[in-house]
């Protein structure tokens, strides 16, 4: 998949199936809506992100916005389980990383409902 400066990758609320591997460019996650969205990761090549949809068909509770023309493949729900089998490391470093986003996610909800 192909995506150019400041197009949206995917939405809040956008239905995911697959894990989105950066190849190439850079891409804004960013959590809120419309106009009032925080910036809470910045997705560098060899980085996954759309981690909503690894297991199977699930909705986004995050936005992409590729920063620079950006391109990336999606690695279906089945070869994520295997991958995962093969390498328990693997496993454990990929939820530490969604753990650390959905806390950032969160953090950053809580402020904008702060305002």
């Amino acid at each position: 998949l192909n995506f150019g400066k400041d197009e949206i990758v995917f939405d809040v609320g956008d239905e995911l199936e697959g894990l989105h591997l950066l190849v190439s460019g850079r891409v804004s996650l960013q959590a809120g809506r419309d106009g009032d969205t925080v910036t809470i990761a910045e997705v560098q090549p060899g980085e996954f992100f759309g981690e909503a949809g690894m297991y199977g068909l699930h909705a986004s509770a995050l936005r992409a916005v590729s920063i620079e023309d950006s391109t990336m493949v999606v690695i279906a729900p089945e070869a994520v389980r295997r991958l995962f089998e093969a390498s328990p490391p693997l496993a454990r470093e990929t939820g530490h990383a969604i753990d650390v986003r959905r806390k950032a996610a969160l953090a950053a909800r809580s402020a904008q409902q702060g305002r």
